[in-house]
């Protein structure tokens, strides 16, 4: 078996080899960008098509966080509050169940990201879970503190699929846009927590140490996930906020706040209820959602518009990549046969140069005018006309070196 040498390569292959190595090059580096913007423009579909049940587990989770602080009030009234506000959210509640799992039945969302698909189809136990709970609560069988735990775990595990999309991106402003979405969510989430525990402590007429250090940590844990949010938010979205904590609802929710830190252990807290309590924190979440739709639809319109974007780049860079590459191999295969041409010409001329001295000059008259008969005959009748050459002077070359080889063998013998 033979091995293979680069130097063994015949001439005329090798004309047609080297001017095809840019025209590889070029295809390779074509087959990179390409792949590059085709894994983009997946990404960024896979994006587009979770915005929708991120869209219903946030709506879901809003009216958990109602179920929540509606089961507090319920619970620390010792039922004589927000029985029949309490049937009606629930409702509320199930029908956002229900279209989650109506989503999850028309569509199979571990194709696109298997962890988020089995993250989400494991809510269906977790919803039907949620009927022996209530159960409890009518029957007054579960703390308040333990029912606000279950609620809030619920709320926690749903949010965390919100936080996963952040992480399948590997674009920075759509990476950035999703975790301050997630920041925002969490704020509310926190916000709605406060709801929970506020309003069963001003139903109970006072507050326990450990609730007030709860409140206190609960505000707290609010202006860090809104002042991490408001960092990557757009203009529109900070002037909705903005525009939020100035108003009436929040001054209320504050001035219960500050009445529920200073003298909630006191039991000095005046004629309000839990239900004053409970609608003030209302109020200002409600006003949160508005926010929440508002940054939701902002992100919907930048996934789509960078989907666009990817697929108009996928498409230009598909016929970039087509057009150099046929110029590549036009040009590569033009050199090749320029190339090929002048090597032959430059061998016939050798040729032409060695027999100029053998060939009569009756013949070479004759070739010269059909040379110039033809001009545009360039490689296919020079080789013709030297091949004619080659075979008059062949007879001529031999019988002089008959003679030469007879005049050695002459001299030899004197």
């Amino acid at each position: 078996m033979t091995r293979f040498n680069i130097r063994n390569i015949k001439v005329s292959h090798a004309i047609f080899v080297v001017p095809l190595v840019p025209f590889l090059v070029a295809v390779v580096f074509s087959a990179i960008l390409i792949s590059h913007k085709l894994n983009e423009v997946r990404q960024l579909g896979n994006l587009s098509q979770l915005t929708m049940p991120i869209s219903l587990v946030s709506q879901a989770v809003h009216e958990q966080q109602k179920e929540r602080g509606a089961t507090a009030v319920y619970l620390a009234s010792e039922g004589s509050d927000f029985k029949r506000e309490l049937s009606e959210q629930r409702q509320l509640t199930d029908l956002r169940h229900a279209d989650i799992l109506g989503f999850l039945e028309e569509n199979d969302l571990s194709v696109i990201d298997k962890g988020f698909g089995q993250k989400i189809s494991n809510f269906r136990e977790k919803f039907q879970a949620v009927s022996q709970i209530r159960s409890d609560v009518d029957s007054m069988r579960i703390p308040t503190k333990q029912a606000i735990a279950y609620y809030t775990n619920l709320n926690r595990e749903m949010l965390e699929l919100v936080q996963t999309v952040s992480l399948l991106s590997d674009d920075k402003q759509v990476s950035e846009a999703t975790a301050g979405f997630v920041d925002f969510l969490k704020g509310k989430e926190k916000a709605g927590i406060e709801r929970a525990v506020g309003s069963s402590g001003y139903a109970a007429g006072m507050f326990s140490v450990g609730q007030v250090a709860q409140l206190k940590g609960l505000i707290e844990a609010q202006d860090v996930n809104f002042a991490n949010f408001l960092f990557s938010a757009t203009p529109k979205a900070k002037s909705a906020f903005g525009k939020m904590e100035n108003s009436a609802s929040v001054k209320e929710v504050t001035e219960l706040r500050n009445l529920a830190l200073t003298k909630g252990v006191d039991g000095a807290l005046g004629s309000h209820t839990g239900v004053d309590f409970f609608d003030a924190q209302t109020k200002r979440i409600n006003q949160l959602k508005e926010i929440e739709n508002l940054i939701s639809g902002e992100l919907q319109v930048m996934m789509s518009a960078k989907k666009s974007a990817a697929e108009a780049g996928l498409y230009f860079l598909l016929a970039v990549s087509a057009i150099a590459g046929g110029l590549a191999l036009a040009c590569s295969v033009y050199f090749a046969r320029c190339i090929r041409v002048d090597f032959l010409r430059l061998s016939l001329q050798r040729k032409s140069l060695l027999m100029e001295n053998s060939t009569p000059k009756s013949l070479q008259s004759a070739i010269t005018s059909l040379e110039r008969f033809w001009p545009h005959w360039k490689s296919f009748g020079i080789i013709v006309l030297s091949n004619v050459k080659w075979r008059h002077a062949k007879p001529k070359n031999a019988k002089s070196g008959l003679n030469a080889h007879g005049a050695n063998r002459n001299a030899k013998l004197k």
